[in-house]
């Protein structure tokens, strides 16, 4: 039996994709754009294409893996507006892509991947992003949970690979430890964390500050500092750009009417056809 939230307000609780951000491992959100997500709920996107593709597989991908395991019970977890799973901490909780229960680790939560590569996948390794979260859905689960399995379908190569996380509680309880500490010292505290360039913080920004109340006054000695820094990293960014765009007519006039050049330990420099090559 599994203890289950009564409602999905996701501005009370920290889900297993956001857990990565607070490490930093995550490559689509950062810490300040999970605390945005707190204090300032969005609507909910119907997400980009690639998280469409990810909810259509999602099934297949699950049915695969629990046949390659030899699962003799599985049943996939609720969808998106479905109540959490409540774990060991008030603002712990996770969504679980289903669970199953085989002869070899007994009763175990199940994660659905959809890739377009392999990156991370190699040599039986996991995408440290999806191990962290697999660890923190862990933590959230009762011990008669033994572990995890992550079943992942890589597009390109069109190849379906599995691993299997055990449990380690020293792990899970350091996870735990860590984001109650984050959890804290910024939503219940009501403290940002560090600006760092993300989405979140630009609509904190925003949200706090919608329009201008003062008249411009004298700069304070570190505002001076911001902004010579910025200006500074401006010019040198519009220096870049225009040495990137030359070097670009550069190699698309090196490579003619060929479809690119191939160097081995960098990869592939193609100018393609598409829309008139542009």
């Amino acid at each position: 039996a599994m203890d289950y939230r009564e409602t999905n307000d996701r501005s009370t609780y920290l889900g297993a994709s956001e857990a990565p951000a607070l490490l930093g491992l995550s490559t689509w959100a950062t810490e300040f754009d999970v605390w945005a997500r707190k204090m300032q709920p969005q609507e909910e996107s119907e997400g980009n294409s690639a998280t469409r593709r990810g909810h259509i597989l999602e099934g297949a991908v699950f049915a695969w893996g629990a046949e390659e395991v030899g699962a003799v019970y599985s049943a996939r977890g609720g969808d998106f507006n479905s109540p959490p799973v409540q774990g060991p901490r008030p603002w712990a909780a996770f969504h679980p892509d289903g669970w199953l229960t085989n002869k070899e680790n007994g009763h175990c939560i199940v994660e659905v991947k959809t890739a377009r590569d392999g990156d991370g996948w190699e040599d039986d390794g996991i995408p440290a992003v999806y191990a962290a979260q697999v660890r923190y859905q862990l933590a959230c689960c009762p011990d008669h949970i033994r572990g995890a399995y992550i079943f992942a379908y890589i597009t390109f190569k069109d190849e379906f690979l599995w691993r299997y996380v055990a449990r380690d509680p020293a792990q899970e309880q350091a996870m735990l430890d860590f984001c109650g500490a984050w959890w804290d010292r910024h939503v219940i505290a009501n403290v940002p964390p560090a600006f760092d360039g993300s989405d979140g913080a630009d609509s904190y920004l925003l949200a706090k500050h919608p329009k201008q109340r003062t008249p411009l006054d004298e700069a304070t000695d570190a505002e001076r500092m911001t902004v010579d820094q910025l200006m500074s990293i401006r010019l040198e960014l519009k220096s870049l750009e225009a040495q990137s765009k030359r070097l670009s007519q550069i190699l698309k006039s090196e490579i003619g009417d060929r479809e690119g050049v191939f160097i081995p330990e960098m990869g592939k420099a193609t100018w393609k056809w598409q829309a008139g090559r542009s």
